[in-house]
């Protein structure tokens, strides 16, 4: 099982560097995961507009970044997208089990978010 998840984040790995996405492509790309999770929000009108924001400078890193290609470059990240939450679910499994059986004393904010997002 760990073996599988392993394959799975090596794999997103894998594909980001064979788009040769950059770092800074990589944080926006990063922060999107994290703006469009499934956290329960009040104000869903500020998440819709930091989503917004995000994706406006993921535009404008790509545009700044891959001048002759960008709108290539940019459907190409975004289709990452999906096998990058799938690699997140992976991650989260990971630590879950860790938690569950003890291996390893984790920090109690760190159980705490990942109590959170297992909810």
């Amino acid at each position: 099982m760990l073996y599988v998840r392993c394959y799975q984040i090596s794999g997103v790995a894998r594909r980001l560097e064979r788009l040769g996405a950059q770092r800074e492509e990589c944080y926006l790309l990063k922060a999107l995961v994290l703006a469009n999770s499934e956290a329960r929000l009040d104000e869903h009108a500020a998440q819709r507009r930091f989503r917004d924001a995000i994706l406006a400078a993921l535009n404008d890193a790509v545009n700044a970044l891959r001048p002759y290609n960008a709108n290539t470059a940019l459907q190409q990240l975004l289709l990452a997208l999906p096998a990058l939450r799938h690699a997140d679910v992976a991650v989260r499994r990971f630590w879950a089990c860790v938690h569950r059986d003890r291996r390893t004393h984790m920090n109690k904010l760190f159980v705490e978010m990942l109590e959170a997002c297992l909810r």
